[in-house]
């Protein structure tokens, strides 16, 4: 059962991502500490806490990035100030190593992507990496995901609201391939006798036959496929120190950034809110539309689309729309011109009768 000082700190938190997060760092903590309880963390002395955070942040110092540590900290001073713990933050944080380059800022190729997933064993995994592919989504996204969040769009697509009734809400939008997959599925998991309803997890834990109520799949779970894809298509990432050239998620969203905004025909401000950043007045003040952002997003559609044959297709039909646009154009040229030689010839008769 909870103990009412993890209750405390569920309902501090803004999402269940970030409480698990937080859980699993006081976690590391409260073992670093040797009790064998929350309870028994909030029983030792504040100047005795606070001395043993200090010491817990020099070890991290020692194992992990300086860029984690910060993250690491936060669920454990929200710990303590909602339990009437006082800390002396201000200290705390002048432990904290200044922040160093960040690696891992290469994103998966193309190539990279369509080689996992030939690679992936269920169609679950590879739906979610072109779900990732798709979106740019982070893994957090899927924590809570339900079938009522994915609305189909115009030719083949779909729409996903993320972090539903949350200040980071906002659409990602799913390119016909993703969605086709995505479809299957869903159409799997109805013939192996799940009863789907809008409550239904957009992705879940694997299926096995018996379960009324199949749970989601978790974050953790969400990184294993992408780790094991990774495996089996023996893609390469090179490791400095403790961090890998490419991210194992993150890798998926700044491929989708790049795309995005090197596309010159996508609104930057839009390409932002894709991304569900926050920046300057634009990022409070720019509300788009979600049709406005699938308008953005159905420019770079080719370009984010994996299978070498579908994004070729895609780009011979936008080619072809094209050409059929520029003869469209021409047609009414000539029918102006037409129309034009007409009234010229009319007003050179009437000039002849005239004389």
């Amino acid at each position: 059962m909870e103990s009412r000082c993890i209750k405390i700190l569920r309902n501090s938190t803004k999402s269940e991502f970030t409480f698990k997060t937080y859980m699993y760092n006081l976690k590391k903590f409260r073992i670093f500490c040797n009790v064998k309880s929350y309870d028994e963390l909030l029983e030792i002395s504040p100047a005795k806490i606070n001395l043993l955070i200090e010491d817990w942040i020099m070890d991290l110092k020692e194992n992990f990035s300086p860029n984690s540590i910060p993250t690491m900290y936060y669920g454990i001073e929200l710990f303590f100030s909602m339990n009437d713990v006082t800390l002396n933050v201000k200290k705390l944080r002048r432990i904290f190593p200044a922040k160093v380059k960040r690696s891992g800022d290469k994103p998966y190729t193309t190539d990279d992507i369509q080689k996992m997933i030939s690679n992936a064993r269920y169609t679950r995994d590879k739906a979610f990496m072109l779900f990732l592919a798709s979106t740019g989504a982070r893994v957090g996204a899927i924590d809570g995901l339900k079938l009522r969040h994915v609305e189909e769009m115009h030719n083949g697509c779909k729409s996903v609201l993320m972090y539903e009734k949350s200040e980071e809400e906002y659409y990602g939008f799913l390119t016909p391939e993703a969605s086709a997959v995505l479809d299957e599925y869903f159409v799997e998991r109805r013939d192996d006798g799940e009863k789907m309803t809008p409550e239904s997890p957009v992705f879940r834990t694997t299926w096995s036959k018996g379960i009324i109520n199949p749970k989601s799949l978790t974050v953790a779970g969400a990184k294993n496929i992408i780790y094991r894809a990774l495996e089996h298509a023996r893609v390469k990432r090179e490791k400095t120190g403790n961090v890998y050239d490419i991210q194992l998620d993150m890798g998926f969203r700044k491929r989708f950034n790049t795309i995005l905004k090197l596309n010159n025909e996508v609104n930057f401000n839009i390409a932002e809110k894709l991304m569900a950043h926050k920046r300057g007045l634009d990022g409070a003040y720019l509300k788009p539309t979600r049709d406005q952002c699938f308008y953005e997003f159905s420019k770079a559609i080719p370009e984010l689309t994996i299978s070498q044959d579908k994004r070729q297709k895609l780009k011979i039909d936008q080619q072809q729309k094209e050409i059929s646009n520029l003869q469209s154009q021409q047609n009414e040229i000539d029918d102006l011109k037409t129309q034009v030689r007409r009234i010229e010839l009319r007003g050179n008769i009437a000039e002849s009768i005239k004389q």
